[in-house]
């Protein structure tokens, strides 16, 4: 009976511990444009950062997609299918905009997929304690976009997808 008891008193606890955590999230989804800021901007996050060769700060965050077919690498995160399994979505300094960004593959390869109507050209661009990131490298002087119909060549040289409604919050 001891041994009963103490499974009943067990399962109660355990019981009590989900109900915790499932009201921590709930609440937590209250707040996640605010959190989703405080990342964007918090420094302490260098495990997410990325710098390219110029100096330039990238970070990874997760975007509201997921990969549902196969799709060409380099796409538009905010749209579907997302990212790749194997790419993570990689946002510009401003926050303004994104792209899917495979890792670079060793020695320093990229693959070479892209979207229709891209020809920008696949490198490994950016790099980072996770590890060296591939970005497709455009020229701004260059028209039309080498970015293909829906990828714009941003200032740094990358081609980049906005996110609607501008900047990310």
């Amino acid at each position: 009976r001891l041994e009963a008891r103490f499974q009943c008193h067990a399962r109660l606890a355990m019981c009590r511990l989900i109900v915790a955590l499932a009201s921590a999230l709930l609440a937590a989804g209250d707040t996640a444009p605010q959190q989703q800021q405080q990342q964007l901007n918090d420094p302490s996050l260098a495990r997410t950062q990325l710098k390219s060769r110029q100096g330039r700060t990238y970070r990874t965050l997760p975007v509201d997609a997921s990969a549902t077919k196969v799709a060409p690498h380099y796409g538009n995160p905010f749209e579907r299918p997302g990212c790749r399994a194997d790419e993570l979505p990689i946002w510009t300094e401003d926050g303004q905009a994104a792209w899917c960004s495979p890792s670079c593959n060793p020695p320093h390869k990229c693959p070479t997929d892209a979207p229709i109507g891209v020809t920008a050209k696949p490198e490994c661009a950016l790099s980072g304690i996770i590890g060296r990131q591939c970005a497709l490298v455009c020229n701004t002087s260059v028209a039309p976009s080498q970015c293909g119909p829906t990828g714009s060549c941003r200032a740094d040289g990358y081609c980049a997808y906005a996110k609607e409604g501008g900047l990310m919050v």
